[in-house]
């Protein structure tokens, strides 16, 4: 078993582990590859995504983002996806996916990253680099190759390792850095499932987690377990870091940090490090530090954040106004609506968001807000919706920063009329309330990063 190289790692073992005959029962839904949320966030919400628009995955492994993208596609359009990966065993994987949906919006490339030029690939309108250039030994020649694929307007969502958040992996990591040279390739699954057996109570990896529970998973998918532990090249980011490598050294601009794995612990609020402070002296100094120094603080108080994930372009994006009165508000999933529901209901006019960092986010709506809210049905126009409600002077900039903040959590998203609805239809856990005004929200089905490119 040759787990040398990246490449090989993933030729052997292809990542995520999926089996092509459930997709008869499921679609895998990445949040940072949903049309409404890039539209929202990235095209100023006017983006129809039907004919001529073009797609790459670029790491597409066995294939979460290239159905999705390619199912999305399929139903607005006559929109195209290339799917790019050095693993042919993968690339099997995820052919077989899309041959059991009936999905033929798809050009198959078996390469490199590395390899994309203008000249051969043409440009695309999105791009999913997802877990990818962190395993390259230069990451900033890969990142270079995307941009040169990428239109001006382009977007590309871009996903490394965190640094904080990823702490415990990185530990073991190290243990089998020592470990591999004198290990035996027939043996090495074997073997890495006795040494993480041996790890003592107090190992970073297993504090806090239920052991028996833990292993299992792991011994369970050696994908994912070799994945997380025996890559040989692998690097780590803090925000900052991860700014710097985009802008700096990639001339690009990075506009909106996203969710990846559906987790609300990782989305573009958080990293704002004002979420952890309530001292009024202290936020009025954080507020003073560049914008990068805040995201690391954010993101070393939070200590979850295993990674970040970004809306990145050429050139900065444009986001959907809620002054825009032309736009149509909608909720991505029935999730949020659920949510917003409460919201509307809750005498007080506020719920706590439980995090999964253990912190709380409180949410709250102004009565003119909840009315909003209310009046809401995917197909009314903020125009009409105002007409409805008719709201006096002085709540209009109370509404607009209520609804503002509400679409910065990714709970209410905008669309032009001449674009057709979004349908996210994510696996997700219905709502468990904890105590009157809180609500744990955990999503059922994770998202695995893909990325056996090199």
């Amino acid at each position: 078993m040759d787990l040398s190289t990246t490449k090989s790692l993933y030729e052997t073992l292809p990542f995520p582990q999926r089996n092509p005959d459930e997709e008869a029962n499921r679609l895998i839904t990445p949040p940072h590859d949903f049309f409404g949320r890039i539209n929202h966030h990235c095209f100023q919400g006017k983006e129809t995504f039907s004919d001529g628009f073009r797609a790459l995955v670029a790491g597409g492994g066995t294939g979460d983002a290239v159905i999705y993208l390619a199912q999305q596609l399929a139903e607005r359009g006559n929109g195209n996806v290339t799917y790019l990966d050095q693993s042919t065993n993968s690339m099997k994987v995820a052919q077989a996916r899309a041959d059991r949906r009936g999905l033929n919006n798809i050009e198959w490339v078996n390469g490199s990253l590395l390899d994309l030029s203008p000249a051969d690939f043409g440009e695309f309108d999105y791009i999913n680099c997802v877990g990818v250039i962190h395993h390259l030994h230069n990451p900033i020649e890969g990142l270079q190759a995307l941009s040169s694929v990428l239109k001006e307007t382009g977007v590309l969502t871009l996903m490394v390792y965190g640094k904080y958040g990823r702490q415990d992996i990185s530990d073991v990591r190290e243990l089998f850095r020592h470990y591999l040279p004198v290990s035996n390739e027939g043996s090495i699954l074997n073997d890495t499932k006795a040494i993480l057996s041996a790890l003592a109570p107090q190992n970073s990896y297993m504090r806090g987690r239920d052991r028996e529970s833990t292993l299992s998973s792991l011994f369970d998918d050696s994908p994912n377990m070799a994945d997380l532990f025996l890559n040989p090249v692998e690097a780590v980011y803090a925000a900052d870091e991860f700014a710097a490598l985009v802008e700096d050294e990639g001339g690009l601009v990075l506009n909106r940090f996203t969710s990846h794995d559906g987790d609300p612990a990782i989305m573009s609020y958080q990293y704002n490090p004002a979420l952890f402070i309530a001292d009024t002296k202290i936020r009025e100094n954080l507020a003073k530090l560049p914008i990068r120094e805040q995201w690391k603080i954010a993101e070393i108080m939070d200590g979850n954040m295993h990674l970040h994930c970004a809306y990145v372009g050429k050139r900065q994006a444009s986001t959907a106004s809620f002054l825009d009165n032309k736009l149509i508000p909608f909720f991505p999933t029935d999730h949020e609506m659920q949510f917003v529901k409460m919201l509307i209901k809750s005498e007080q006019g506020s719920i706590n968001v439980r995090l999964s960092n253990g912190s709380d986010l409180p949410v709250h709506a102004s009565q003119v807000t909840r009315r909003f809210l209310d009046a809401m049905d995917g197909d009314k126009s903020i125009e009409d919706i105002l007409r409805e409600i008719v709201p006096k002077q002085e709540d209009n900039a109370t509404l607009l920063q209520e609804l503002t903040f509400l679409s910065n959590i990714d709970w209410l998203f905008l669309r032009a009329s001449n674009v057709e609805r979004f349908q996210y239809r994510g696996g997700h856990k219905p709502i468990t309330p904890v105590g009157e005004q809180s609500m744990h929200i955990k999503y059922e089905t994770p998202t695995y990063a893909t990325h056996s490119n090199l």
